[in-house]
């Protein structure tokens, strides 16, 4: 139940923003994005109300180990 709505990325770092509907599907796609070996530091940069329908939207950013 998360969806990308942008994703940039380049050897170091990626940034992206998606939309959650749900909290649960929020905290696993989290865990799971820091859970993995190839992603450090990552840090949640908003969260807020979808402005365009339910669920949350957030930004993140995190450091890549490609």
């Amino acid at each position: 139940d998360v969806v990308l709505s942008e994703l940039a990325f380049d050897q170091k770092k990626m940034e992206l923003t998606a939309i959650s509907l749900s909290n649960d599907s929020f905290n696993i796609f989290l865990n799971n994005l820091s859970a993995s070996p190839l992603v450090t530091n990552v840090n949640l940069d908003a969260i807020d109300k979808n402005p365009k329908g339910p669920g949350i939207e957030f930004h993140l950013s995190a450091g890549l180990k490609l």
